[in-house]
């Protein structure tokens, strides 16, 4: 096992904070549960919140809700080059599937792509800030009103962003929320569905009725235990060595029903809110580190940085950059991903194979997608990262 292996991300929690969620859960479970939703209410200006058993699951219910609002035999818009996740909820909530493209040197829709989805005909429209990157949330809802289409902002990775002074996760007529292991907020699983205006009403008068939790189980405190102390570099090794853990692989999760969010997850993620902020300042601060070595060496790398269109608005849930050729690890010894050096989505969403029996649309080219499928690479811009682990994946990302 490697000394120090750096995982791709990080969601900060404290063992105080984990036996304050233990005890707030055990005392008052629905007092926790009503603590996260006033915390998320305020926090990202939302009317009606539904606390999920994951964000896959938040997502599923919107698509279905907004199936539900419309013409039930329109697909949903989704973008061609995203998490596997996305792939799930629709799959889950049974909607055809219409992609768009991405501009693959900034993760923004590509307009065109997106004109052309809008017009075509979609029930809703997804999309998201992958790694923390901001969209341009005012244009896309214009585009979407003008269409009459409601917009599902996917905020899985939003922890740190903003737009215009208004955090990520305040724009969409339902956004979704994730407390997934990585996300960079600590909930160990479960997820939140913010609603907006009138999507909020079919949803929060019925959808949320017919909800359960899920089978009572003390996994999510174990599970919890167990990111905490092994999530850290001089530990990571371990569980990343497991070859039945998968950890760090890229995997497509079959649906799963949805059912309400546990009272334990929901009590750690709003006692690790404060910390999930502080660690997205670090996040930043260590991205511009980033971009100034890959700068500096510009021509001497692999890789060059992609730019986000607010750089100071930035949530850095990862570094990502663009390789000049496709290449995987050249070292063959998988040093890159002790490194934290990772291929985070290797397949567009339209080559999926679960995906081949919903794709609404005949094959087309979505070039961003496709580039970002090929070339993509992100580093880690946790809190636990040093000086020397800097130097050495710069070196591992080296032409010589």
């Amino acid at each position: 096992m490697p000394i120090r292996y750096q995982p791709p991300s990080h969601s900060p929690t404290t063992l105080r904070t984990l036996l304050g969620a233990t005890t707030a859960a055990a005392r008052d479970g629905e007092r926790a549960s009503r603590v996260l939703s006033e915390l998320l209410a305020t926090t990202y200006s939302a009317e009606r919140v539904l606390l999920l058993g994951s964000g896959t699951q938040a997502l599923t219910l919107a698509i279905s809700s907004s199936r539900k609002q419309g013409d039930p035999d329109r697909p949903i818009g989704l973008p061609a080059y995203s998490c596997y996740d996305l792939a799930t909820a629709a799959v889950g909530a049974g909607a055809a599937v219409r992609f768009y493209d991405l501009d693959p040197l900034s993760l923004t829709p590509e307009p065109d792509s997106v004109s052309k989805v809008l017009s075509d005909g979609v029930s809703a429209l997804v999309a998201g800030n992958l790694f923390g990157f901001p969209l341009d949330w005012a244009e896309l809802r214009r585009l979407c009103q003008g269409h009459g289409v409601p917009l599902i902002e996917d905020a899985a990775q939003a922890m740190g962003s903003s737009f215009q002074g208004k955090p990520g996760g305040s724009f969409g007529d339902m956004t979704i929320l994730s407390f997934g292991r990585g996300k960079g907020w600590a909930g160990c699983g479960g997820g939140a569905l913010l609603l907006r205006g009138a999507a909020a009403e079919p949803i929060g008068h019925s959808g949320a009725g017919e909800l359960s939790y899920g089978s009572p189980s003390i996994r999510p405190l174990a599970s919890s235990l167990a990111q905490w102390l092994l999530g850290r570099p001089a530990l990571f090794g371990l569980p990343a060595s497991v070859p039945g853990l998968k950890i760090g692989e890229t995997l497509y999760r079959h649906p799963s029903p949805v059912t309400l969010m546990g009272r334990f997850p929901a009590a750690l993620a709003a006692k690790t809110q404060p910390l999930a902020v502080k660690e997205a300042g670090i996040r930043r601060v260590n991205a511009q580190k980033w971009a100034d070595l890959l700068k500096g060496k510009d021509g001497d790398l692999l890789a060059s940085p992609l730019r986000p269109i607010e750089e100071k608005s930035a949530g850095y849930l990862r570094f990502p950059a663009l390789l000049s050729k496709e290449v995987d690890d050249p070292t063959g010894t998988g040093a890159w991903k002790r490194a934290g050096v990772n291929r985070v989505y290797p397949l567009a969403l339209p080559d999926l194979p679960p995906l081949a029996g919903w794709k609404s649309d005949p094959p087309a080219p979505y070039p961003g997608a496709e580039r970002l499928a090929q070339r993509l690479i992100t580093l880690p811009t946790h809190s636990f990262l040093k000086d020397t682990d800097f130097s050495r994946a710069i070196r591992l990302l080296s032409r010589s």
